[in-house]
């Protein structure tokens, strides 16, 4: 959603509130992915067992696009949010633990570069978090939320 406003295909005005755009004014991403078709490699190149997320059909990707995601390409850059970047792209929060096992790190980083190009660094704050898993606690810290809050407020209260 953060990066799709007004593209046709991702747009069904029959559902919801077709009065309302659906655009974004900002985004908040923790550990997400961000490139399926990039989970399988970048898992192996990193030591964490692949779990064949390219090429397995019951992988994440598998089940979200039908298919193993190395078996429809054309589903996968569909699927990829960096697909749809753009320089109107909305600011964008990333956080994501190096030690994530389910979801590798690289994701949010070959994503927060490639908004950089777009929207400019100043639009995009990544926090690269050390010995932090997918999901822990740590992310639902006091701190931590404080810290979304602060990025949520600095863009929706203008």
């Amino acid at each position: 959603a953060g990066t799709s406003a007004n593209v046709r295909e991702l747009e069904d005005l029959t559902m919801g509130n077709a009065q309302y755009t659906s655009d974004v004014q900002c985004v908040v991403a923790l550990y997400g992915i961000m490139d399926i078709g990039k989970l399988e490699r970048q898992h192996a190149e990193y030591g964490v067992d692949p779990n064949e997320a390219c090429s397995n059909d019951r992988s994440m990707g598998g089940m979200l696009l039908g298919k193993a995601p190395c078996k429809v390409p054309e589903l996968v850059r569909f699927a990829n949010p960096e697909t749809y970047i753009t320089a109107k792209a909305p600011p964008f929060f990333l956080q994501h633990g190096l030690a994530d096992t389910v979801v590798p790190f690289q994701q949010s980083i070959l994503f927060a570069d490639k908004l950089e190009q777009a929207i400019g660094t100043e639009k995009v704050t990544l926090e690269l978090c050390p010995g932090i898993n997918h999901a822990e606690s740590f992310f639902r810290t006091p701190e931590n939320t404080e810290k979304i809050f602060a990025f949520l407020d600095q863009h929706l209260k203008q």
